[in-house]
């Protein structure tokens, strides 16, 4: 007999899990549900297509329902599956269909985080988790004048939200529970991005603390501690939580981030049930502890290890560095592996050296300041993470830090890497040589 997938939620992970899937074993018979009305889509290209650099909403969708359905995958929209039997190998969808399966994958994802704040679940204060989100929020910028805009948070969603909107002429203001944006960051990294905020217009305020809310078709407000500011629309942007009501009720573990725990072939407590993308936790690789990392790449690389293991492969994920970054206005943003606070709760003994380099050969025009700060295991002098903040060559950068902190390298190794060296790209010490330099010496 013929055997079937399910696959529970229809973003990055889910997609990926399925095409894999069908490629090793074309026998299967594949069905995907998404609860909402696209397939398939880049989440993380939304603010752009907010703030008009990309035209096309359509342009985000890596493949459409046909696509799916020309490679032998079934794909049903706005059906969302709301029980699953694991003893009776059963997935029941809204209509009350019961879908017997073979193997199932649990690729939910995360939604947007919505604290106990009064008028917050107003359905006039706009999230963006996905494209229908980015495209409610577009609707309402184009069909009335948009003056003012708030903005809750100062995470990644809340900083590309602020840039896009001061692209259509928005007046916007972050207000942040905290005190840094982007929290990740060391604090001195931090202030260039409160710094390049300003410097474009956006009004930040941190350290407030959140009321009431209050929001309707025509204008928006945010009362706090201090003051009650007013505009015209309200963007809550206060992080995300992994999608697992859905897990606990079936029985599926999970850790102690709240996400579902998997083994490295993506498999979850439950015997031929998988998981994948942002309702998972994975295992960070310079920790060796479980972290939440709701990331695009690590959902396509999960779903990917899933289908490859369902149709019949023996393939590991590794686990993740958390890489990520950011485009804030004139600045690259990006951090791998681990930062201070993350370090010391690891247990390591962590160093830290900070420089400011330039981007290029100082003979050679346009070269920019690049902030750089490394940390690395007092001990072993081992590296365990980089953040990187300029307006040109931070996320190239990072990227080589990546590709160190995969193969456990020190930063004394680190300080000999054989870095390409050309005026227009780099000093004869690349920064990333300096502060190698600098972190060694505080070994």
């Amino acid at each position: 007999m013929t055997e079937r997938l399910i696959v529970v939620g229809g973003g990055a992970g889910g997609p990926s899990a399925a095409a894999k899937a069908k490629r090793e074993k074309p026998s299967l018979d594949v069905h995907i549900f998404e609860r909402g009305p696209h397939v398939s889509y880049a989440a993380c290209p939304t603010p752009y297509y907010i703030g008009g650099r990309i035209a096309d909403a359509d342009a985000m969708i890596a493949r459409t329902p046909e696509r799916f359905a020309r490679d032998g995958i079934e794909v049903h929209l706005d059906q969302e599956i709301t029980a699953i039997d694991p003893e009776a190998g059963t997935a029941t969808d809204a209509s009350g269909t019961r879908w017997a399966y073979d193997y199932l994958v649990y690729a939910a994802g995360a939604h947007s985080h919505r604290p106990p704040i009064p008028g917050l679940d107003s359905p006039h204060v706009y999230t963006l988790k996905d494209l229908r989100d980015a495209q409610r929020i577009k609707q309402r910028l184009d069909a009335r004048p948009v003056r003012r805009a708030l903005v809750m948070g100062a995470g990644y969603i809340a900083l590309e939200m602020a840039e896009a909107l001061r692209e259509r002429g928005v007046q916007t203001t972050i207000l942040h529970g905290g005190e840094r944006p982007l929290r990740l960051l060391a604090p001195e990294l931090s202030a260039l991005l409160a710094a390049e905020l300003e410097r474009n217009g956006v009004r930040y305020v941190p350290g407030v603390v959140f009321q009431g809310v209050a929001a309707d078709e025509q204008e928006a407000s945010v009362t706090t501690d201090g003051e009650t500011y007013a505009g015209d629309i309200v963007i809550a942007a206060l992080g995300v939580r992994p999608t697992v009501d859905l897990a606990r009720a079936t029985g599926i573990a999970l850790g102690e981030t709240g996400a579902v725990v998997t083994n490295d072939h993506q498999e979850t407590n439950l015997e031929r049930i998988y998981a994948a993308g942002d309702c998972t936790e994975v295992r960070h690789r310079v920790s060796d502890c479980p972290a939440y990392l709701p990331l695009g790449d690590i959902a396509n690389k999960q779903g990917r290890v899933a289908g490859a293991n369902i149709g019949g492969g023996e393939v590991r994920f590794p686990g993740a560095l958390g890489s990520q970054s950011v485009k804030l206005f004139d600045l690259e943003v990006a951090l791998t592996g681990l930062n201070d606070e993350q370090a010391a709760r690891a247990g390591f003994s962590p160093v830290a050296a900070q420089v400011t380099a330039r981007s290029r050969a100082g003979a050679y025009p346009g070269g920019q300041p690049l902030h750089v700060r490394l940390l690395a295991e007092k001990t072993s002098g081992r590296l365990l993470g980089a953040q990187l903040v300029g307006a040109e060559g931070a996320v190239g950068r990072t990227n080589v830090v990546a590709a160190a902190l995969d193969r456990c390298m020190s930063v004394i190794e680190l300080m000999a890497l054989d870095l390409c060296y050309a005026p227009p790209y780099s000093p004869v010490w690349d920064p990333l040589h300096i502060a190698a330099q600098a972190c060694a010496k505080r070994l």
